[in-house]
């Protein structure tokens, strides 16, 4: 707040008149916002003002409209009582703009009217809500005070929207206002009509990305953490569930949302300094013993490296059937990056996922410095497999074949390069030549001529005959394709603790998490999962 004798009013970011009415006479007030105060005084640039409001969320305005929705007058309580200034309508929209996310706004229906339910969580619900005035569509997220109790709740709720107010860049979800009710607080953000990244992936929404596409979206997000880190701030949740697009079937306009995790790095102690979701968070966070201990924000940069190995890939760096598996595979951090070659990964590429995923932080790259990698600089050739062409022009339902790999210079048996249809022939041929009944030695024309024709059927390979089983079972390509791919994949397993923010698609709660995760139920209807490597199995 500003010393009663020391304000500057050339740092003024907006200033208006307004006036208080009063019985007798109408007092005329000239009103300043300075860095975090509202400053209102009957004298101009007064340096013993009446009124200095801390612009906080625990400062509430509240608005009055007259009729052809003109707003009239603006009030905020002071010593008990609230205390209203009137001013034109364009002024007082002014400075709502001015306030906006810096202090909590009152009478959210004013303003806002619900259309359709989006989605909903443990302790919140998001809305697709219209502006009354512009008709502009916005998602409103309502978080449930009753859910903000315990743990802190309320202190992390306000820090996330400190921290999105601050982030006003292109890849950021945007916060336009903060509502407060009798039981409810409204975010009201930015509509994301797109889906995340994870269901664009998974789900197959697109092909297989091609190296322009994978660019555009590396280079989105890495824009957004860069912004970041300037601001020191860190997500620390960075997965592809958080990675949002605006526009349904579109990579451009992408967003990453879900703060609820994300402190500045200035701070004291970092709040739930153990968190992340296993399979992305970076080692020195999923492997920290001291909690006291403050690491860099360049663990985000190894959540985007893994990030990045699914974009080439569409699988998981670290893949398991469990979290218990994936947390173990995260923590060891035993990176091999072989197999994209498999996706004609080219040189550049290979070069920064690596600097990327360095185990050690201090030799991992920044965000700036991976913006000003070659790899954003090259032109790249189409990298659609071979087997993948092959795919579309047989008609098979797999990516994957198992004629597609040749063996070299292995231990494995080398089998010549033959038809599959004349190879099982040739090899049940071999067969049935060993194939004889041996027929005793008896006086039976009955039985003799039974087990000669018996031998004629199984030489002729007449169908008649059930012939004799190969002792080794044929293995075949058809038989893993009878497996779908959402029992194949390892997400299938991966039930992400997912910060749901707008319309983000998932909130997952697994019962396997109870084993291997502390729950942290802090704030809104978001569901924290702290990595707990304190395990008695340990």
């Amino acid at each position: 707040m500003q010393s009663k004798t020391q304000i500057n009013y050339d740092l003024a970011t907006f200033s208006t008149i307004c006036q208080r009415k009063h019985i007798l006479k109408d007092i005329t007030y000239f009103l300043y916002i300075i860095d975090d105060t509202m400053i209102l005084t009957n004298e101009l640039e007064s340096q013993q003002p009446k009124y200095q409001l801390p612009l906080n969320f625990e400062t509430r305005i509240c608005w009055t409209f007259e009729k052809d929705r003109q707003l009239s007058q603006f009030g905020f309580e002071y010593k008990g009582s609230v205390k209203y200034f009137v001013a034109k309508d364009e002024e007082i929209r002014k400075l709502k703009f001015h306030l906006r996310n810096k202090i909590m706004f009152k009478d959210v229906s004013d303003f806002y009217q619900p259309l359709k339910l989006l989605g909903k969580g443990g302790s919140s619900k998001v809305y697709l809500v219209v502006d009354k005035d512009n008709k502009h569509d916005f998602a409103s997220k309502c978080v449930e005070k009753r859910y903000l109790k315990e743990d802190g709740g309320f202190q992390a709720l306000f820090n996330e929207i400190n921290l999105m107010a601050i982030l006003d860049h292109e890849s950021v979800v945007k916060l336009e206002e903060v509502y407060e009710g009798e039981n409810t607080f409204y975010l009201i953000l930015e509509h994301l009509k797109g889906n995340s990244l994870h269901d664009v992936l998974s789900k197959g929404q697109l092909t297989q990305l091609n190296w322009d596409q994978i660019k555009s979206i590396l280079w989105q997000i890495l824009t957004g953490v860069a912004r970041m880190h300037q601001l020191d701030i860190m997500h620390r949740d960075l997965k592809p569930e958080n990675i949002m697009f605006k526009e349904a079937n579109q990579i451009t306009g992408l967003r990453i949302v879900d703060f609820g995790l994300a402190t500045q790095t200035h701070v004291q102690n970092y709040p739930f300094p153990k968190c992340g979701t296993p399979g992305y968070v970076a080692p020195e966070i999923a492997n920290l013993r001291d909690l006291t201990f403050k690491y860099d924000k360049i663990c985000d940069i190894f959540s985007v490296g893994c990030i990045f190995y699914k974009l080439i890939t569409s699988k998981d760096l670290f893949p398991g059937n469990d979290y218990h598996e994936i947390l173990k595979l995260n923590k060891k951090c035993i990176i091999n990056l072989d197999n994209l070659s498999i996706y004609r990964t080219p040189q550049a590429a290979m070069e920064l996922i690596q600097l990327m995923l360095q185990v050690d932080p201090h030799q991992r790259i920044s965000a700036q410095q991976a913006l000003e990698h070659p790899f954003f600089s090259g032109g790249f050739t189409d990298r659609k497999l071979k087997f993948q062409s092959q795919k579309k022009g047989s008609g098979q339902g797999k990516l994957w074949q198992t004629s597609t790999f040749r063996m070299e210079k292995s231990d494995k048996l080398q089998l010549p390069e033959i038809k599959q249809k004349s190879k099982q022939r040739d090899e049940d041929e071999v067969e049935d030549e060993k194939i004889k009944i041996k027929v005793p030695v008896m006086n039976s024309p009955r039985l003799a001529q039974h087990a000669k024709r018996k031998n004629l059927a199984l030489a002729d390979g007449s169908p008649t005959e059930n012939p004799k089983k190969s002792a080794f079972k044929k293995f075949s390509t058809q038989e893993f394709d009878q497996q779908s791919p959402d029992t194949c994949s390892p997400d299938s397993a991966r039930q992400h603790p997912t910060l749901i923010i707008n319309n983000s698609p998932k909130l997952v709660q697994s019962q396997t998490l109870k084993r291997k995760f502390t729950y942290k139920n802090y704030h809104q209807h978001q569901a924290i999962y702290e990595v707990d490597d304190e395990q008695k199995n340990q």
